[in-house]
């Protein structure tokens, strides 16, 4: 999206106006303006004005409106529900959330029925159905979050993604959109960011 804003306009003024432009309505309030980079990704404050934040950015370095906030959404706000797919498709190939390798899975699955429609495993052509299946391959690796994208976990994923993905045939873009957004709205931790650290535990020194 490419905005016209002033040398002044903060963050917030940004955010509004993406908001209209996307006709996002009340939903905005879920939204905000975030940098991000091959490696991280990181909110700008409100009152933050967008031209002092560029003029720090690196190469690599862009701005994205992004969810911040993981409130109750207008369904019947076709915009909503398309950022927040993607959202969750970005949030699928980060592993952002600790939960087993069978969610991942489903969730990879309805992203490829979304995406490529009803699975073609069947299909007599077999030079056909061999390109479909590379593609499918491809297509698995670039969802799989990195725990799950190693050699030795790869395959029997992908093997796991594919008997899924066959059972969805006849599921619409739409109706994949909103069972992966309903499936990991129904999470505890949905819209919790994990961090790894390191736990030191300090014991009491007794004179």
């Amino acid at each position: 999206m490419s905005l016209q804003v002033s040398y002044l306009a903060q963050a917030k003024d940004v955010v509004t106006q993406c908001g209209k432009e996307l006709a996002l309505g009340d939903d905005i309030r879920m939204f905000q303006l975030f940098v991000s980079s091959d490696s991280n990704d990181s909110m700008v404050r409100e009152e933050c004005r967008i031209m002092d934040r560029m003029a720090l950015f690196s190469p690599n370095e862009r701005f994205v409106l992004s969810v911040a906030y993981f409130l109750p959404f207008d369904l019947y706000n076709q915009t909503v529900i398309d950022l927040l797919y993607e959202q969750a498709v970005h949030d699928i190939r980060c592993g952002r959330y600790f939960h087993c390798d069978q969610d991942y899975c489903v969730l990879v699955s309805l992203v490829l029925q979304k995406k490529m429609q009803d699975f073609m495993g069947d299909n007599r052509l077999l030079w056909y159905e061999h390109s479909l299946d590379v593609m499918c391959s491809e297509e698995i690796q670039s969802l799989l979050p990195p725990h799950l994208n190693t050699p030795e976990k790869r395959m029997v994923c992908e093997a796991e993604v594919l008997q899924l993905y066959a059972k969805l045939r006849g599921y619409t873009p739409q109706e994949c959109m909103l069972s992966l957004n309903e499936f990991m709205r129904a999470w505890d931790d949905y819209g919790v960011t994990h961090f790894y650290c390191d736990v030191v535990i300090i014991l009491p020194v007794h004179s």
